[in-house]
């Protein structure tokens, strides 16, 4: 009986050591015997190590702004000359017959002032103040000149709207030089003001400069 319990036991031991033994010389992993039940959960993918982005490194953040100030750079000089290309041209100089027609243009609209001004009737309510007003501040105008160029005032005479203001320079030169300050200066009576030479024949004659003060504003 014992014989009989022994030798199917020896025959399981020895197909067990053959199965083994053909397993390890095949190069697989033995295992047992028996075969088990696939199992269904899926094999996990071998995992890769994530990439390192440049952009997150101090490099990376360098090189973005410095291409961020390439750009706008080259925006900037762009936009620079752009506007250079837009700019016109500076105005070519008058030439000597342009420079007679604007002087005698300028003549005729200042004698057309000049008509209209004499038409005006008096007003003495505000002529007589305005006439005393202009004669103080171009007096003191005229003081402050330097000696060899100063003028003086002829006189001024005033109507309803306007007044006309003659002054004489000792020669072309001091008045060409001075009657621009009796145009921009800021007085009392708020007018309009415009001021023409006399044709000079002799330079070295005295002058007469004529100052308009038209379309006055009126209280």
């Amino acid at each position: 009986m014992s014989h009989l319990l022994k030798g199917p036991w020896l025959a399981a031991i020895i197909t067990t050591t053959l199965v083994a033994g053909i397993a390890w010389s095949l190069g697989l992993s033995p295992g047992p015997a028996t075969t088990s039940a696939p199992t269904s959960e899926p094999v996990p993918a071998p995992t890769l190590p994530a990439p390192v982005a440049s952009g997150d490194s101090a490099d990376g953040k360098r090189l973005r702004q410095l291409e961020q100030q390439v750009e706008q750079l080259s925006q900037r000089l762009g936009s620079e000359e752009a506007a250079r290309a837009n700019v016109p041209p500076p105005p070519m100089p008058p030439t000597p017959e342009e420079r007679v027609q604007r002087r005698e243009a300028g003549m005729e609209m200042f004698e057309m002032k000049v008509d209209a001004y004499q038409q005006e009737r008096m007003d003495a309510a505000w002529a007589d103040p305005a006439r005393k007003s202009l004669e103080t501040s171009m007096g003191t105008l005229l003081t402050a000149l330097p000696a060899d160029r100063r003028g003086h005032l002829l006189g001024v005479d005033c109507r309803t709207h306007s007044c006309m203001a003659t002054l004489e320079f000792p020669n072309f030169a001091a008045a060409r030089d001075q009657f621009p300050r009796f145009v921009e200066h800021i007085y009392d009576v708020p007018c309009g003001r415009t001021a023409v030479l006399d044709d000079a024949e002799d330079p070295a004659a005295p002058l007469k400069v004529r100052v308009l003060f038209d379309e006055c504003a009126r209280d």
